[in-house]
């Protein structure tokens, strides 16, 4: 569901919901790009009603001064959490190792997939078997928005997926690369 709709089920403003968003206090499940090229996330109904079960302090008075100051600074939570909900339904859905260690590289800064992974041809095996973090085809403008969202720019965050997939590619290590007979999905 969307910001307002969000908020009107909890009852609280929508600057309140997004504060609390940004804050990390929820995930978003999706994203939608509108006409302008602003990114409008959606979540999902039931975690909105467990914050709400939970944590009710988070909808009345003052925020918590550890997420004022997190707000005070400017991070935005929404990407992060987003990305960590996709690439782990992305995971479950691999059909094979190659497949799940192509997900966290997938979301990796090239440089850092580069340090990561320095063989050229596991490199690109990674690449043809990279799946479809979103699934419309878009604009340039609109990807330049989108490709932000997508990647683990943060080394923290980045660093988190780096383990994810050296742990996943000594796994799939064990065989060699599936050969990919389809061209190279174009997907952002």
């Amino acid at each position: 569901m969307s910001t307002a709709v969000g908020a009107e089920l909890l009852g609280i403003s929508t600057a309140r919901f997004s504060r609390l968003a940004r804050g990390g206090c929820f995930s978003p499940c999706e994203f939608l790009l509108t006409e302008h090229g602003v990114i409008a996330w959606r979540y999902p109904p039931v975690e909105l009603l467990r914050l709400a079960r939970r944590r009710p302090a988070l909808l009345t008075g003052a925020l918590p001064e550890g997420l004022r100051h997190t707000l005070s600074r400017g991070h935005d939570w929404r990407p992060r959490r987003w990305r960590a909900r996709r690439t782990g339904t992305l995971v479950g859905q691999a059909a094979g190792p190659w497949e799940a260690a192509a997900v966290p590289a997938a979301v990796l800064p090239l440089g850092v997939l580069r340090e990561a992974v320095p063989d050229p041809a596991e490199r690109a095996a990674l690449s043809r078997l990279r799946p479809p973090l979103v699934a419309a085809r878009l604009a340039a403008g609109p990807w330049r928005t989108v490709r932000r969202l997508l990647t683990a720019h943060d080394p923290e965050e980045s660093g988190w997926y780096r383990e994810q997939l050296a742990v996943a590619l000594r796994l799939a290590r064990q065989e060699p690369p599936p050969a990919v007979t389809a061209p190279r999905r174009r997907s952002p």
